[in-house]
Protein backbone atom coordinates (compact mmCIF):
# COMPACT_ATOMS: atom_id res chain seq x y z
CA UNK A 1 0.00 0.00 0.00
CA UNK A 2 0.88 3.36 -0.77
CA UNK A 3 2.49 5.81 2.07
CA UNK A 4 0.17 8.27 0.97
CA UNK A 5 -3.26 5.93 1.05
CA UNK A 6 -1.79 4.58 4.82
CA UNK A 7 -1.58 8.37 6.00
CA UNK A 8 -5.09 8.65 5.08
CA UNK A 9 -6.41 5.81 6.25
CA UNK A 10 -5.06 6.84 9.75
CA UNK A 11 -6.74 10.03 9.48
CA UNK A 12 -9.86 8.48 8.61
CA UNK A 13 -9.27 6.15 11.46
CA UNK A 14 -8.30 9.62 14.14
CA UNK A 15 -11.21 11.07 13.07
CA UNK A 16 -13.77 8.41 13.52
CA UNK A 17 -12.79 7.20 16.91
CA UNK A 18 -12.50 10.63 17.90
CA UNK A 19 -16.09 11.44 17.32
CA UNK A 20 -16.75 11.76 21.01
CA UNK A 21 -19.79 14.57 20.50
CA UNK A 22 -21.22 13.04 17.50
CA UNK A 23 -23.75 10.41 18.27
CA UNK A 24 -22.89 6.63 17.10
CA UNK A 25 -25.57 4.52 15.10
CA UNK A 26 -24.80 0.81 15.64
CA UNK A 27 -25.90 -2.34 13.80
CA UNK A 28 -25.75 -6.04 12.96
CA UNK A 29 -26.27 -8.71 10.55
CA UNK A 30 -25.43 -12.70 10.09
CA UNK A 31 -25.83 -15.66 8.63
CA UNK A 32 -29.02 -17.20 9.60
CA UNK A 33 -27.92 -20.76 9.02
CA UNK A 34 -24.48 -20.35 10.94
CA UNK A 35 -24.94 -22.51 14.60
CA UNK A 36 -22.80 -19.51 17.01
CA UNK A 37 -23.04 -21.75 19.85
CA UNK A 38 -20.44 -23.98 18.34
CA UNK A 39 -17.61 -21.04 18.26
CA UNK A 40 -15.57 -21.15 21.21
CA UNK A 41 -12.49 -20.05 19.63
CA UNK A 42 -10.90 -17.17 17.42
CA UNK A 43 -7.59 -15.80 15.57
CA UNK A 44 -7.19 -12.62 13.67
CA UNK A 45 -7.62 -12.53 10.28
CA UNK A 46 -4.22 -11.38 7.91
CA UNK A 47 -4.40 -7.33 7.90
CA UNK A 48 -5.83 -6.50 4.56
CA UNK A 49 -6.00 -3.13 2.01
CA UNK A 50 -9.13 -1.63 4.61
CA UNK A 51 -7.07 -1.97 7.06
CA UNK A 52 -5.21 0.44 9.37
CA UNK A 53 -3.11 -1.57 10.83
CA UNK A 54 0.73 -1.02 8.74
CA UNK A 55 4.19 -0.94 9.41
CA UNK A 56 4.57 2.11 7.20
CA UNK A 57 3.15 4.49 9.13
CA UNK A 58 4.11 4.31 12.85
CA UNK A 59 0.33 6.09 14.35
CA UNK A 60 -1.42 3.11 12.14
CA UNK A 61 0.27 0.99 14.98
CA UNK A 62 -1.03 2.46 17.72
CA UNK A 63 -4.85 2.89 16.28
CA UNK A 64 -4.82 -0.86 15.49
CA UNK A 65 -3.50 -1.46 18.86
CA UNK A 66 -5.91 0.07 20.65
CA UNK A 67 -8.93 -1.54 18.39
CA UNK A 68 -7.05 -5.30 18.57
CA UNK A 69 -7.15 -5.10 22.62
CA UNK A 70 -10.62 -4.10 23.37
CA UNK A 71 -11.91 -6.71 20.69
CA UNK A 72 -9.51 -8.87 22.81
CA UNK A 73 -11.19 -7.88 25.96
CA UNK A 74 -14.68 -8.01 24.95
CA UNK A 75 -14.18 -11.22 23.20
CA UNK A 76 -12.67 -12.98 26.57
CA UNK A 77 -15.30 -11.33 28.43
CA UNK A 78 -17.77 -13.05 26.29
CA UNK A 79 -16.05 -16.80 26.88
CA UNK A 80 -14.11 -17.30 23.55
CA UNK A 81 -10.30 -18.26 23.74
CA UNK A 82 -7.73 -16.30 21.21
CA UNK A 83 -5.59 -19.22 19.64
CA UNK A 84 -3.66 -19.88 16.30
CA UNK A 85 -5.50 -19.46 13.17
CA UNK A 86 -5.29 -23.45 11.63
CA UNK A 87 -6.80 -24.20 14.85
CA UNK A 88 -9.76 -21.10 15.52
CA UNK A 89 -13.45 -21.46 15.11
CA UNK A 90 -13.94 -18.42 13.49
CA UNK A 91 -11.94 -15.20 12.15
CA UNK A 92 -11.96 -11.82 13.39
CA UNK A 93 -10.99 -8.43 10.89
CA UNK A 94 -12.05 -4.63 10.88
CA UNK A 95 -11.74 -1.75 8.68
CA UNK A 96 -12.55 1.67 8.82
CA UNK A 97 -13.70 3.94 5.94
CA UNK A 98 -15.59 7.35 5.35
CA UNK A 99 -17.87 8.59 2.42
CA UNK A 100 -19.01 11.97 1.68
CA UNK A 101 -22.01 13.45 2.41
CA UNK A 102 -24.68 16.70 2.19
CA UNK A 103 -27.04 17.76 4.89
CA UNK A 104 -29.72 20.12 3.83
CA UNK A 105 -31.72 22.02 6.29
CA UNK A 106 -34.30 24.62 5.70
CA UNK A 107 -35.66 27.48 8.56
CA UNK A 108 -37.78 30.04 8.75
CA UNK A 109 -36.34 33.56 9.06
CA UNK A 110 -40.19 35.20 10.21
CA UNK A 111 -39.18 38.12 7.77
CA UNK A 112 -42.28 37.72 5.60
CA UNK A 113 -45.88 37.35 6.44
CA UNK A 114 -47.56 34.64 6.93
CA UNK A 115 -51.86 34.76 5.88
CA UNK A 116 -54.40 36.41 7.36
CA UNK A 117 -57.11 38.87 7.74
CA UNK A 118 -56.42 42.87 7.34
CA UNK A 119 -59.03 45.54 7.90
CA UNK A 120 -58.60 48.99 7.97
CA UNK A 121 -61.09 52.58 8.18
CA UNK A 122 -59.99 55.55 5.68
CA UNK A 123 -61.44 58.60 6.14
CA UNK A 124 -61.45 61.95 3.55
CA UNK A 125 -63.01 65.30 3.79
CA UNK A 126 -66.06 64.09 1.83
CA UNK A 127 -65.63 60.29 2.38
CA UNK A 128 -65.45 57.62 4.75
CA UNK A 129 -64.52 53.77 3.77
CA UNK A 130 -64.44 51.03 5.53
CA UNK A 131 -62.76 47.63 4.59
CA UNK A 132 -61.77 43.94 5.08
CA UNK A 133 -59.78 41.80 3.20
CA UNK A 134 -57.57 38.66 3.02
CA UNK A 135 -54.36 38.64 2.22
CA UNK A 136 -51.78 35.67 2.17
CA UNK A 137 -47.89 36.10 2.05
CA UNK A 138 -44.83 33.35 1.85
CA UNK A 139 -42.83 33.45 4.74
CA UNK A 140 -38.97 34.31 4.05
CA UNK A 141 -36.76 30.86 4.55
CA UNK A 142 -32.99 30.27 4.66
CA UNK A 143 -31.34 26.99 3.52
CA UNK A 144 -28.34 25.70 4.94
CA UNK A 145 -26.15 23.30 3.22
CA UNK A 146 -23.27 21.47 5.20
CA UNK A 147 -20.58 19.08 3.35
CA UNK A 148 -19.16 16.30 5.76
CA UNK A 149 -17.89 12.80 6.24
CA UNK A 150 -19.24 9.68 7.74
CA UNK A 151 -17.44 7.79 9.11
CA UNK A 152 -17.81 3.62 9.58
CA UNK A 153 -16.06 1.36 11.54
CA UNK A 154 -16.74 -2.48 10.63
CA UNK A 155 -16.25 -5.49 12.69
CA UNK A 156 -16.17 -8.73 10.62
CA UNK A 157 -16.77 -12.33 11.89
CA UNK A 158 -15.49 -15.32 8.88
CA UNK A 159 -15.63 -18.68 9.82
CA UNK A 160 -12.28 -20.57 10.53
CA UNK A 161 -12.36 -22.91 8.45
CA UNK A 162 -14.34 -21.53 5.11
CA UNK A 163 -12.83 -17.90 5.61
CA UNK A 164 -16.56 -16.22 4.71
CA UNK A 165 -18.40 -13.76 6.26
CA UNK A 166 -20.79 -15.13 8.74
CA UNK A 167 -21.44 -12.10 11.07
CA UNK A 168 -20.89 -7.75 10.22
CA UNK A 169 -20.93 -5.37 13.29
CA UNK A 170 -20.55 -1.47 12.37
CA UNK A 171 -20.85 1.44 13.72
CA UNK A 172 -21.18 4.87 12.13
CA UNK A 173 -20.95 8.34 13.12
CA UNK A 174 -20.46 12.41 11.50
CA UNK A 175 -16.60 12.36 11.90
CA UNK A 176 -14.97 14.94 13.96
CA UNK A 177 -11.92 17.26 14.24
CA UNK A 178 -11.75 17.69 17.90
CA UNK A 179 -8.62 16.80 19.71
CA UNK A 180 -8.68 14.29 22.51
CA UNK A 181 -6.35 12.88 24.34
CA UNK A 182 -4.91 9.65 24.29
CA UNK A 183 -6.64 8.44 27.37
CA UNK A 184 -10.03 10.04 26.00
CA UNK A 185 -9.40 8.42 22.52
CA UNK A 186 -8.33 5.05 23.96
CA UNK A 187 -11.85 4.95 25.79
CA UNK A 188 -13.63 5.62 22.91
CA UNK A 189 -12.38 3.35 20.92
CA UNK A 190 -13.26 0.66 23.57
CA UNK A 191 -17.05 1.94 24.08
CA UNK A 192 -17.67 1.46 20.58
CA UNK A 193 -16.20 -1.71 20.01
CA UNK A 194 -17.85 -2.88 23.31
CA UNK A 195 -21.28 -1.91 21.74
CA UNK A 196 -20.28 -3.15 18.49
CA UNK A 197 -19.29 -6.53 19.85
CA UNK A 198 -22.68 -6.63 22.17
CA UNK A 199 -24.92 -8.10 18.97
CA UNK A 200 -22.39 -11.01 19.02
CA UNK A 201 -23.01 -14.02 19.10
CA UNK A 202 -26.46 -13.18 17.66
CA UNK A 203 -29.39 -14.25 20.37
CA UNK A 204 -27.16 -13.93 23.21
CA UNK A 205 -27.18 -9.86 23.94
Amino acid sequence: MKIVQIIAMCGVALAFLGCSSNPVTYGSDFKATVDFANYKTYSWHAPNEYNVSSKAYAANDIVDERIRQSVDVELLKKGFTQVDTEKADFLVNYSITSEDQLDIRTYNTYNGYSSGWNHGAYYGSHYRYYGVGYGAYKPEVETKVTHYKQGTFVLDILGGKTDKLVWRGTAEARMSKAELTAEEREAKIASIVKNVLSAFPPGQE
